[in-house]
């Protein structure tokens, strides 16, 4: 349906924000829309070296998600910090033990 409203004009671009740059990658592989919003940051620079480049080749716009990496770049974290309600909270411990030791 999306790709139809573009093709008639009514629509100039669309996409997706993805979980993960293996999300961008399928999107791109799938010729799924224009743009997608992908997490980078100082502590993930994952989509350097593959989802840039192919974004470049398949001509897609990216859009940049938690570039302050929700305000955990600056020092280590833990759930105690966090009033209820913070989406940080929401995350896992595995994210916490990546995050903190990602700035070692």
């Amino acid at each position: 349906a999306l790709a139809l409203i573009l093709k008639e004009g009514k629509l100039k671009a669309f996409g997706v924000s993805c979980k993960s740059y293996k999300g961008a990658i399928n999107c791109m592989e799938n010729r799924f829309g224009q743009v997608f919003e992908v997490i980078y940051n100082v502590l993930d620079r994952r989509i350097e070296n593959k989802v840039l480049p192919l974004a470049e080749k398949y001509e897609y716009d990216v859009i940049i998600k938690a570039p302050l990496l929700h305000g955990m770049v600056e020092k280590k974290s833990s759930r105690s910090e966090f009033i209820i309600g913070d989406h940080r909270l929401n995350f896992t411990d595995r994210e916490y033990n990546w995050i903190n030791n990602a700035r070692k």
